[in-house]
């Protein structure tokens, strides 16, 4: 029983975690994660547009006040300046979460890609059983053994939310697979 289990590792290290197929299966995670910065970017643009425009008509009311134009003692001036300081705190805000959304930690790039695919065929390899038959059950959700063939069957969300996971910091996968979609056959 260990030398099949061995053989299946190698199979699954050779063929499955290998930077080319990891970059195959990862291109619809790495373009959806792509289009996001591109919608989170023009996003930006637009929050820091009104930021501007609030500053802007911040310092025109305080310049107009300074100048004697406008008198400080007016009701609808104070109104019109908690308007504008509520306004710029707002698109500062938006603007915090806007850049917390352009850089996100769990980015897929090559080097993820590369570092992830090292990291899990080392510890398929080299790691303790446990740590195999979890990481091969969070990914996998079968394999068929025929006389000469491996089949391994999964889904591919359960592949990118390994990588997605590793590329946070984890270096465990939680992630229970869901449903049956062939994705290799070998």
């Amino acid at each position: 029983m260990e030398r099949f289990d061995e053989l299946i590792i190698e199979e699954v290290s050779g063929k499955l975690f290998t930077r080319e197929r990891m970059c195959q299966m990862l291109t619809g995670l790495r373009e959806r994660q792509a289009a996001k910065r591109e919608e989170n970017s023009g996003h930006l643009d637009s929050i820091n547009a009104e930021l501007s425009d609030a500053e802007l008509n911040l310092k025109r009311i305080y310049a107009a006040i300074g100048s004697g134009i406008i008198d400080p003692t007016d009701p609808t001036l104070q109104e019109q300046i908690a308007e504008t300081k509520e306004r710029r705190d707002f698109a500062k805000a938006a603007r915090e979460r806007a850049m917390v959304e352009l850089a996100p930690e769990a980015e897929i790039t090559d080097e993820t890609i590369e570092r992830f695919t090292n990291f899990v065929r080392h510890r398929l390899r080299d790691g303790d059983n446990q740590f195999k038959r979890s990481y091969l059950r969070a990914v996998l959700d079968k394999i068929v053994v025929n006389d000469n063939s491996v089949k391994i069957v999964g889904d591919r969300r359960n592949i990118e939310a390994a990588a997605i996971s590793f590329a946070s910091g984890a270096s465990t996968v939680s992630q229970v697979p869901i449903s049956v979609r062939n994705w290799l056959g070998w």
